[in-house]
């Protein structure tokens, strides 16, 4: 592009110009202020990805895209939840949003009491199964595990998150968001965000008690009739006895196995967990590590050469924070 546009230069007309491999070898001399620094790769923990044989053992969750109801026109983007061994849709969250394409308005506290719910129902599931939407898992590039992964950790859930643009890893739930819309919206008129919360319950205990199933176990049968355990929970478990059943050591094991790599800015500052940490100006432009200190509970950032240069204690892996029950505002930045 460079050299084309000095082709078209007037001033440059009838000149010698240089050639590509020449001009190369001088830009690269300003790489650092023409590229901006990539962040490093981050090490997350590793789950070996694995298919349910059992009832409960895995649960798969995802959010529908935003529907218009008709009759109320009140946009509202679903939370399903399905058994992965039996097929059974064991519930449905509906959320009301402010704007199709977006979910404005819906928290990782929603999600969470969503799934309180459902384990009250149910029981806790050995493991969940989930795409890498944001508000599920925390962030973007899943650069951090966000409040939903590290509760699900301490109760003992494992994690299970599809790779990057496949819905096929999670087919289950991905089939039973057009039966919703199907079963639920599709020429049917309500009058409020409440009547299709309603209508939704009605619909999946149906399906689960009364409707014959193509899922492969269930050999035309209804899912509760084709895995009679489908009621009975693995593990049980009530709102008033999460604290007993949430172990932060879960946590603390969980968070040992990252490791962010950072680029320290011009004000001596790296990002972790959405909010900026200070390094140290003398390191700006430097590439450091942060691991998480299972002793002390502590994020200890490091130099590439191995110097510890600094630990800082952030609240959003706290056991008061993962267990409350309303969003709270970030602390401020340190």
């Amino acid at each position: 592009m460079i050299l084309v546009k000095m082709r078209e230069h007037p001033g440059l007309k009838g000149k010698r110009l240089p050639k590509r491999s020449a001009l190369a070898a001088y830009l690269a001399q300003f790489k650092k202020r023409l590229y901006p620094a990539r962040r490093g790769r981050t090490k997350r923990a590793k789950v070996p990805q694995r298919r349910a044989k059992e009832v409960h053992e895995i649960w798969a969750i995802d959010f529908k895209r935003e529907e218009v109801v008709e009759g109320c026109g009140a946009v509202v983007a679903p939370l399903m939840i399905s058994d992965e061994a039996s097929g059974a849709p064991l519930a449905g969250y509906v959320h009301e949003v402010r704007v199709k394409g977006r979910r404005e308005g819906i928290t990782v506290e929603d999600v969470q009491q969503d799934l309180r719910h459902a384990f009250t129902l149910f029981g806790l599931p050995d493991a969940i199964r989930m795409d890498r939407d944001p508000l599920l898992v925390g962030s973007t590039r899943l650069e951090w595990p966000g409040k939903l992964l590290l509760w699900l950790v301490g109760l003992g859930i494992i994690l299970l998150i599809n790779r990057p643009h496949r819905p096929t890893d999670n087919p289950i739930v991905e089939r039973g968001h057009w039966t919703w819309e199907c079963h639920v919206l599709m020429g049917r008129s309500y009058p409020d965000v409440v009547a299709v919360q309603k209508a939704t319950d009605q619909d999946l205990a149906y399906r689960r008690d009364h409707l014959p199933s193509r899922h492969p176990g269930c050999d035309g049968r209804p899912p509760a009739q084709a895995f009679p355990t489908l009621y009975t929970p693995r593990r049980p478990y009530s709102p008033e006895q999460e604290e007993a059943l949430f172990d932060l050591r879960r946590v603390d094991l969980y968070l040992s196995q990252w490791e962010w790599r950072r680029t320290v800015d011009s004000e001596g500052k790296i990002s972790l967990a959405n909010r900026n940490y200070r390094v140290g100006k003398a390191y700006r432009g430097q590439s450091v590590k942060v691991r998480f200190d299972i002793q002390t509970r502590e994020f200890v950032c490091w130099h590439v050469d191995g110097r510890e240069l600094a630990r800082w204690f952030i609240p959003e892996v706290s056991q008061e924070y993962l267990l409350a029950t309303r969003h709270r505002p970030p602390p401020q930045q340190v």
